[in-house]
């Protein structure tokens, strides 16, 4: 995998977060990239999702090298359940049992409402990682448990490691 500092991060607004999460890991170009492989790489992904993943804009991003260990074990562990959703075959039984371990932590966030926007709330010890880990789990729940699954699809092009919804025909 290739370490860079340049933006390749590219936001497709009508995906779900757990698509957006796993195409963190991508190519560009000839290059195959991990948008997750350094700590700063990780700090900037999560700067262009933080509103997905319910962080105030003004939130500092605290994380640290163990936080992202753990968002790349949530990040393979998601890859696990969408390849085995579009192959039409069960996943294994550790995948399973770990995003719906992670995202029950969602049950400790409360939407609340300051001035004019909504804003989800999270306990305040709970770190910047978990609470990645714990809406892209979320995301993956609500993704696959939902009709929208059969519309998930994978990049069929020669290297290309994505997955899209296929909304359109």
């Amino acid at each position: 995998m290739s370490t860079h500092e340049r933006t390749t991060i590219e936001v497709r607004p009508v995906e779900p977060l757990a698509v957006e999460f796993v195409s963190s890991w991508h190519y560009a170009g000839p290059d195959l990239i991990d948008e997750l492989e350094t700590l700063s790489g990780f700090v900037r992904w999560l700067g262009v999702y933080r509103e997905w993943v319910g962080l105030a804009s003004d939130s500092e991003l605290s994380v640290d090298e163990a936080d992202r260990r753990r968002v790349l074990t949530a990040r393979t562990t998601i890859r696990e359940l969408l390849d085995a959703a579009v192959d039409r075959r069960p996943p294994g039984p550790d995948a399973l049992r770990l995003v719906n371990l992670w995202s029950y932590a969602g049950a400790a966030s409360l939407l609340t409402w300051t001035g004019a926007e909504p804003q989800l709330g999270w306990p305040p010890s709970m770190a910047v990682g978990d609470r990645l880990i714990t809406q892209v789990c979320a995301s993956t729940l609500r993704l696959l448990g939902s009709p929208r699954r059969r519309l998930l699809s994978r990049c069929p092009a020669p290297r290309c490691v994505l997955f899209f919804t296929a909304v359109r025909p």
